[in-house]
């Protein structure tokens, strides 16, 4: 099986007329390999390849479980430090704080 598998997909225009776009997919592993996953169908699901890309740029090499865990670990901390704050606000809090950080030197 190739490394990576295109697939059609059928996305609306804005005309609404119908096209189709093909996708690079990829496999990622469930289980790493260098953990001991298997090469196999079981152990293996297909993802765009931006999506893939995501993947490993937040999550790195961290099976699903590792992730789970760092998400649950994030939302806690996240109520604690922001609240209910959206990413873009609590981006804005960290920018000003940094700001009056620079401006007290």
């Amino acid at each position: 099986m190739s490394e990576a598998v295109l697939s059609a997909r059928i996305e609306r225009t804005e005309m609404g007329k119908r096209k189709k776009r093909r996708e690079k997919l990829t496999r990622h592993h469930i289980k790493n390999t260098c953990d001991g996953g298997k090469d196999t169908l079981r152990n293996i699901i297909y993802l765009r390849s931006e999506k893939h890309q995501h993947w490993h740029n937040l999550f790195d090499n961290k099976d699903f479980d590792e992730v789970a865990i760092l998400l649950l670990k994030a939302d806690r901390i996240w109520k604690v430090l922001f609240g209910n704050k959206t990413f873009e606000e609590a981006a804005q809090v960290l920018i000003r704080a940094s700001e009056m950080k620079r401006r007290a030197k």
